[in-house]
């Protein structure tokens, strides 16, 4: 699937929260980074949760555009299964053309299609631009390769 006149680039993603990452307490693996198509998958990992067991996985897809080497500059439509993507920033990219339609079944198919259609009233009601730390973490990854 082709991006479709994405409004969104990297550095718009990647800047977007205060929150600092703690790319340590994830376990990030690429599955798929097709530099010819501009397309990478991963599944992020939470090391552990609170009682020290493994934590929730997740799947995260980026196209970006051009292809090649992903840059700050890069436009992207992008994906991940978490809920806080689906609640806070599904509608907002998908306002801005940068949403991946997502290949993935999660089992919230029905939250995951309202939230493309519904704003976010009370998880990002300035309606900013940007994506969860699972989607942040893959292009850290990505960009260091």
């Amino acid at each position: 699937m082709a991006i479709t006149e994405s409004e969104v680039t990297i550095s718009q993603i990647v800047g977007t929260r205060e929150k600092t990452l703690k790319p340590d307490d994830y376990n990030v693996h690429i599955t798929q980074y097709d530099e010819d198509n501009g397309i990478i998958n991963a599944t992020v990992l939470k090391k552990y949760n609170a009682k020290n067991r493994p934590g929730a996985m997740y799947n995260v897809t980026i196209q970006y555009l051009p292809a090649g080497q992903l840059t700050q500059t890069s436009t992207v439509s992008v994906v991940c299964t978490c809920p806080d993507f689906i609640t806070r920033w599904s509608y907002v990219l998908n306002a801005h053309n940068a949403h991946y339609v997502s290949p993935y079944k999660t089992g919230l198919n029905s939250q995951y299609d309202i939230s493309m259609t519904q704003a976010p009233k009370h998880t990002n009601p300035g309606m900013q631009v940007g994506a969860c730390k699972h989607i942040r973490l893959v292009i850290q990854s990505a960009l260091t390769l």
